[in-house]
């Protein structure tokens, strides 16, 4: 880009769009793993066997072992 061509509006727009979308996209991922690890506890609620859990949920085995060392029996 030259020098000329250059538009401090534009360009402090354009990084204002990319910190959102980065936020955004950072911010869903967190909310289906935070979905996940409800349902994981929801199916420990239930009885289902850890690796029923892991498969349902696709959270990592050693997640689930985890959730059911916390959850209250």
């Amino acid at each position: 880009m030259l020098w000329g061509e250059y538009n401090y509006d534009e360009d402090i727009a354009a990084q204002r769009q990319e910190a959102f979308d980065e936020g955004l996209s950072k911010g869903v991922s967190q909310g289906i793993q935070q979905k996940a690890i409800e349902t994981a506890k929801n199916f420990l609620s239930m009885g289902l066997q850890i690796e029923q859990i892991a498969k349902g949920t696709g959270l990592f085995l050693a997640t689930i072992q985890q959730l059911a060392k916390d959850f209250p029996q």
